[in-house]
């Protein structure tokens, strides 16, 4: 198939203002940590070495993080403490981001798809994330379009001045919207001990005394956690966008969290298009949408380092030349 062909059925398929689902491969390129780099920073922990956790540092050299969590009889403490370092780490990676932003402008696909996205009526953007990180809501911030993740605040603001031209930019900014939903927690979001009281605190370099970090850790404890609030009212908002969608592009989405796919799933077997962009599809991904009865879906992967491979509907394989499962190049035929 040739490039002209490809890039029309990409158009044709988002073409109706497509839900975005964000998940860890849309953050690394950006310089967030992996599952792995998390595994190796816990194996040089000292508190696990204290605490008799011999088993689960084994579990580490030979399976992935959630699996070795799983595989592991961890106290409640441990656990705790697992939950802080995998945020110190991923909270670091992140805030670098950010510096880079203000440096010389980093995020620079992600830029290209939230502008692309809001500039149609009804200049809505809805995004649902199992990230903790904040790179889509410091791009939106960039672009000067309103994140609601049902907390006020905002991270990269604007002087506008106070002529009428100003005036008139700012409401047009609070008419564009970001809908971004974190069905696994924020790092700027945290529970006072001891307590329901939420708080939502930007750019802390540490975790508030006093307060535990509201992310949701790898292993099956996450779906306990999960009915609580704020996941929750999170995941049934999440149900209900994925019911109103018409189109979905998932970017680094590895289709292997109970919480968000379910309803995903059931959506595009009612014939709404998929698009999925990512380093490597995973073998969940491949047997939930190529192994079924699923009609419109596109996959585009890495072949290698000059090909893109693509799974679709329309033709069953292809390369094509250029690198378009990274995001960047992906804009190029969107």
């Amino acid at each position: 198939m040739d490039l002209d062909k490809f890039a029309r059925k990409i158009q044709n398929y988002l073409q109706n203002n497509p839900l975005v689902v964000l998940g860890s491969g849309s953050s690394v390129p950006f310089g967030l940590p992996t599952m792995g780099f998390l595994s190796t920073i816990l194996k040089d922990t000292q508190f696990l070495r204290d605490n008799n956790c011999q088993q689960f540092l084994k579990n580490l050299d030979c399976m992935g993080l959630e699996d070795a969590i799983n595989c592991s009889e961890l106290s409640d403490e441990i656990k705790e403490l697992i939950r802080i370092e995998i945020w110190n780490c991923i909270n670091e990676a992140d805030l670098n981001v950010f510096q880079s932003l203000l440096r010389g402008n980093q995020l620079n696909s992600l830029i290209i798809l939230i502008k692309k996205l809001i500039e149609p009526s009804p200049n809505r953007i809805v995004a649902i994330t199992t990230n903790y990180d904040r790179l889509f809501e410091y791009a939106c911030d960039y672009c000067n379009v309103t994140v609601d993740n049902r907390f006020d605040g905002c991270f990269y603001k604007h002087f506008y001045g106070f002529s009428h031209e100003y005036d008139c930019k700012r409401l047009l900014g609070k008419k564009r919207l970001a809908k971004v939903l974190k069905v696994h927690g924020s790092l700027d979001w945290f529970v006072k001990n001891n307590s329901n009281e939420l708080i939502s605190v930007a750019h802390c370099r540490e975790i508030p005394k006093g307060y535990k970090p509201l992310i949701v850790p790898p292993g099956r404890d996450k779906y306990s956690q999960t009915h609580m609030e704020p996941y929750r009212g999170i995941i049934t908002e999440a149900d209900k966008q994925f019911n109103n969608a018409e189109c979905f592009l998932c970017i680094g989405y590895g289709f292997n969290d109970k919480h968000i796919q379910p309803k995903l799933l059931e959506q595009i077997h009612q014939n709404k298009p998929i698009v999925v962009i990512t380093k490597e599809a995973t073998e969940s991904c491949k047997n939930l949408i190529i192994n079924s009865t699923i009609k419109k879906y596109i996959i585009v992967e890495q072949k290698d380092t000059n090909y893109t491979h693509v799974f679709c509907d329309f033709n069953e394989e292809f390369d094509i030349e250029g690198n378009y499962w990274s995001l960047d190049n992906f804009m190029e035929v969107w």
